[in-house]
């Protein structure tokens, strides 16, 4: 059984782009439970980047 798209696309592609303060220098992506909280975030505040956590972004 295959599952036909609606032609309207996505729910999210219907939102409104999100208007930028300031752009964005850095996205860094990783899989949970390995560590890049620990490491990562570490590195990217030693470079001075402010760093932000899904977890804090979803209650913000």
């Amino acid at each position: 059984m295959t599952t036909k798209m609606s032609s309207s696309g996505r729910l999210i592609d219907k939102l409104p782009p999100a208007k930028r303060t300031k752009p964005m220098e850095v996205m860094a992506l990783g899989f949970n439970r390995t560590g890049t909280i620990s490491a990562l975030k570490i590195a990217l505040e030693k470079l001075g980047y402010n760093v932000y956590h899904m977890s804090k972004c979803v209650t913000r």
